[in-house]
C-alpha cells in the first residue's frame, strides 16, 4: 500500500479495463469485437447503459471466472469521468494510478 504496488487482482482488472477501452473506442482486434455486444444491440428501448458493452448470463459458476465476462462486469464499476478519456494515454493513468490505487 504504501510503495504504491498494485496487487494481481487489480492488474487483472486494469487488463480487463484496458481491453473494454479499446472495445467500446473501436481499437480492439476484431477477434475480440466478436466477444462483446452492447446493451444497445440487446434492448430495443434506450437505456441509460445503451453504450456500455451488455454482461452476458452464465449457465455455470465456471463462466463467472472467464474474461468474456469479468471485461464488461470490471467495465461498468468504472467512474464515468474515467471511462470518457479520450487519449488512450489519459485513460490508462487514470485507471493504473488514480482509481486502482485510490482504492487501497
Amino acid at each position: 500500500k504504501q510503495l504504491g504496488i498494485i496487487n494481481l487482482m487489480d492488474i487483472y482488472n486494469i487488463q480487463l479495463c484496458k481491453l473494454m477501452y479499446s472495445y467500446t473506442n473501436g481499437t480492439v482486434l476484431t477477434q475480440f469485437q466478436i466477444l462483446f455486444t452492447n446493451n444497445s444491440l440487446v434492448h430495443s428501448h434506450q437505456t441509460r447503459h445503451s453504450r456500455d458493452p451488455h454482461s452476458i448470463a452464465r449457465k455455470k459458476s465456471s463462466a463467472a471466472i472467464t474474461f468474456i465476462y469479468q471485461s464488461p462486469k470490471a467495465w461498468l464499476v468504472l467512474p464515468v469521468d474515467v471511462k470518457n478519456y479520450k487519449l488512450v494515454k489519459s485513460f490508462k493513468y487514470r485507471v493504473n494510478k488514480k482509481y486502482y490505487l485510490r482504492t487501497y
